[in-house]
């Protein structure tokens, strides 16, 4: 009786962990080329204020276009970083800031950081642009 479980058993444990998947045959026709990888940007702001002030200022009614915020951005990374290398303006710039105004970080971040420079410039008194 165990040896009838055993050719029964085996046999079907076998059967059910084939692989049911179809074979597909790579040719030609059916090859994708990947032409281009985009990457995608991130911003983590990490000061308790910035998010209920972005919250509260921001809406899509108010909202400005993707060059006025890269344009922006880039005045003002120019400005921090300057700030960042002359210990003379204290101690909040402490590092810089690595934006090209070349690559395309996308609307959130840009308006994101935007909105963190004028949140720097105006809740906290701090000026960037001089």
């Amino acid at each position: 009786m165990k040896s009838l479980w055993i050719m029964v058993f085996v046999p079907l444990l076998f059967w059910r962990c084939a692989s049911t998947q179809p074979y597909v045959m790579i040719t030609s026709e059916n090859i994708i080329p990947i032409t281009e990888e985009k990457t995608e940007y991130e911003i983590d702001i990490i000061d308790p204020g910035f998010n209920t002030c972005f919250l509260t200022q921001w809406n899509q009614a108010k909202d400005n276009s993707y060059k006025f915020y890269d344009t922006w951005n880039d005045r003002y990374v120019q400005a921090w970083n300057f700030k960042a290398t002359h210990p003379m303006y204290g101690s909040f710039f402490n590092s810089t800031i690595n934006y090209d105004i070349n690559e395309d970080y996308g609307m959130e971040v840009s308006r994101k950081l935007y909105y963190y420079f004028s949140y720097v410039e105006d809740e906290l008194n701090i000026p960037i642009l001089n």
